[in-house]
């Protein structure tokens, strides 16, 4: 991010901080989004109305490297990020489903969107450690 005053850094984590709400001040820009790429396996899957309509019921995203690591969206205020370690795979669908804090709107309710978590995670995973 940049401004008048300056250039500064921060993760994804702490710029994402409520519902269309970011950590930009009033007089910055985003310049740059760096992401770190590497051979780890990553899969991105969502449940939504249709794959080419943006906005999802819920959406998630994995990947396994030396750990686990799934972010999702449309499950709370802001995405949400759950990591473990490898050896927790089989717990690691409802690690995922229990750091939602999902609400009941018009595309679905919070019952149905930890459970679509829960099936997504365990999609993900088998994909990505097959």
């Amino acid at each position: 991010m940049a401004s008048v005053r300056g250039e500064r850094t921060t993760s994804l984590e702490e710029f994402v901080v409520g519902v269309k709400r970011n950590a930009l001040a009033d007089d910055e820009l985003i310049v740059d989004v760096s992401v770190d790429a590497g051979p780890a396996r990553e899969t991105f899957m969502k449940v939504g109305p249709r794959n080419a309509m943006v906005i999802s019921v819920v959406s998630l995203a994995l990947r396994a490297d030396g750990e686990l690591t799934a972010s999702f969206g449309s499950a709370g205020p802001v995405p949400g990020v759950v990591r473990a370690p490898l050896d927790e795979a089989a717990s690691f669908p409802e690690q995922v489903a229990a750091a939602a804090t999902p609400i009941d709107d018009v595309r679905g309710t919070a019952a149905y969107r930890r459970h679509a978590l829960r099936v997504l995670t365990k999609r993900a995973l088998d994909r990505c450690l097959a």
